[in-house]
C-alpha cells in the first residue's frame, strides 16, 4: 500500500531474531554473495574470451596467408590478397573490432550486476522485518516500483541507501554509470567535444587496436580498464555490504531512519501486505 498522510506503523518484532549470518559463516549478505559470483563470472568471461579471440585471430590470419600462398599466381593475383582472404574468413569483424565489442558489453553487464545489488541488498534487509498498523495488520517495507516497472528507479534506490548511511553514487561509480549510458544508447560514440574530454582517459595511444578518444569516433576501451572500472564497482558494493549487513543479519536491527523517510510526502517507500 502506498504510505499516506505520514502515517507509518510503528515497527513490530522482528521475523526472526538475531542470529548468525545466513550462510553461517561470512559477515556478507547473500546478495553481496549473488554478486561476488557474478562479478567473478564477468571476469573471467572478460580474459578467456580477450584470450581466445587473440589465439583465433591469429589463427585465422596464418590461415588466409598458407591458403593465398599455396595458389598465389604472381601474374594474376595481388600480392595483399591473404588479406581479403582473411577479410571474408572473419565476416568482416575485426579484431579490433570484436575486441570493443566484447569489452563493452563485459562493463554494461557488470554496471547491472552492481545495480541488482544495490536492489537485492535492500530488499533482503527489509524482508526481515514487519511492521503493524493500527488494526493489527501486518506489513513489510519495499521500495517503490512505479508502474510499468519491474524494479525501483536509481533515485528511489540511492535515496533509500543514503538514509541508512551509505552512498551508491560515488564518484567513480557515477563515472562508470556515465559511461554505461554512452555504450547503451549511443554505442560507445563521442558525439562532443565535452564526451571526448570526459572519457578521454580511456584512450592508449601505445595500442593501436584501442586508440585514443576523437569526436565521431568511439569511446576507446581496453581490458585493463574495464577490470580497473570493476574494481571501483567492488569497493561500492563491500562498502554498502559491511553496513546493510549490520542491519539484516547483525545486531543493528532495523534502521529507524527508514521509518522517518516513510514519512515524507514523495516518500521512495512502500508496504507490501504480509499474507499469512
Amino acid at each position: 500500500m502506498a504510505l499516506q498522510g505520514g502515517q507509518v506503523p510503528g515497527i513490530g518484532q522482528s521475523v526472526r531474531a538475531w542470529a548468525m549470518p545466513w550462510n553461517g559463516e561470512d559477515q556478507v549478505t547473500q546478495a553481496f554473495d549473488e554478486w561476488k559470483a557474478v562479478d567473478a563470472d564477468i571476469r573471467a568471461y572478460l580474459l578467456l574470451s580477450a584470450r581466445w579471440t587473440q589465439l583465433a585471430y591469429a589463427t585465422t590470419w596464418s590461415e588466409s596467408e598458407r591458403e593465398f600462398s599455396a595458389s598465389f599466381d604472381p601474374d594474376r593475383d595481388d600480392t595483399e590478397g591473404h588479406v581479403d582472404l582473411f577479410h571474408r574468413k572473419v565476416l568482416g569483424l575485426w579484431q579490433d573490432d570484436y575486441l570493443w565489442m566484447l569489452r563493452s558489453g563485459a562493463l554494461r553487464d557488470a554496471v547491472t550486476a552492481y545495480e541488482v545489488y544495490t536492489e537485492q541488498s535492500l530488499s533482503e534487509l527489509m524482508s526481515r522485518y514487519v511492521v503493524t498498523d493500527g488494526n493489527g495488520e501486518k506489513w513489510r517495507f519495499a521500495a517503490k516500483v512505479h508502474p510499468g516497472q519491474l524494479s525501483p528507479q536509481w533515485p528511489t534506490l540511492r535515496q533509500i541507501h543514503k538514509a541508512i548511511g551509505i552512498e551508491i553514487e560515488s564518484g567513480p561509480v557515477r563515472y562508470v554509470r556515465s559511461l554505461r549510458h554512452l555504450l547503451a544508447h549511443q554505442r560507445g560514440r563521442l558525439r562532443t567535444e565535452e564526451q571526448r574530454e570526459a572519457y578521454a582517459g580511456e584512450a592508449d595511444q601505445a595500442d593501436w587496436l584501442i586508440g585514443e578518444a576523437y569526436v565521431g569516433g568511439d569511446v576507446p576501451l581496453s581490458t585493463e580498464r574495464i577490470l580497473a572500472m570493476m574494481d571501483d564497482l567492488a569497493a561500492a558494493v563491500r562498502a554498502a555490504d559491511a553496513v546493510v549487513w549490520q542491519h539484516t543479519w547483525g545486531r543493528k536491527g532495523f534502521p529507524a531512519s527508514l521509518q522517518d523517510l516513510a514519512k515524507k510526502s514523495k516518500s521512495p517507500l512502500d508496504l507490501t501486505s504480509v499474507r499469512a
